[in-house]
């Protein structure tokens, strides 16, 4: 289950398509933007109008199949609106995939992946690209999640 909003709260809807080159682009790692990615114990997994991103961390220990929220936030830093959107993770695979949102200079936004059926320790790894008609800007972080094992 994938949630997506903003840090103003709106919700969007999630749409498959490519994303393509725009003739002129070029492609700037870093400095254009900065995603925060961050793991937490999901409080209410039947919920799904849950749209925050709950207070989290980095790394996180817990038992097996317990329900939780990796949270994906994308910053936008690099002076021109960002029209496209994709984000991968070497764990859930496809997230958004030239996903179509307006995320203006100076503004943020988040989409949370449920991760409910862990049986091992895992790094989820997500790298996001933003463009636009101009520019293509790339950002990756992680979360490591660690299974306890038996008492």
């Amino acid at each position: 289950m994938k949630r997506w909003g903003t840090r103003a709260g709106l919700a969007g809807m999630l749409v498959v398509a490519a994303l393509v080159l725009m003739p002129g682009a070029s492609t700037q790692a870093g400095g254009g933007i900065t995603v925060t990615m961050t793991v937490a114990v999901d409080p209410t997994p039947d919920d799904e109008n849950d749209q925050v991103c709950e207070p989290t961390k980095d790394k996180i220990k817990v038992k097996k199949k317990t329900p939780l929220d990796i949270c994906y936030e994308i910053s936008n830093s690099s002076g021109a609106t960002l029209t496209r959107h994709d984000l991968t993770d070497s764990q859930a695979g496809i997230i958004l995939d030239d996903f179509p949102f307006n995320l203006v200079t100076g503004a943020s936004a988040y989409i949370i992946n449920s991760a409910d059926d862990l049986k091992r320790s895992a790094t989820f790894k997500g790298h996001w690209v933003a463009a636009n008609s101009s520019f293509i800007h790339q950002a990756s972080d992680k979360v490591k999640i660690k299974i306890k094992k038996k008492n």
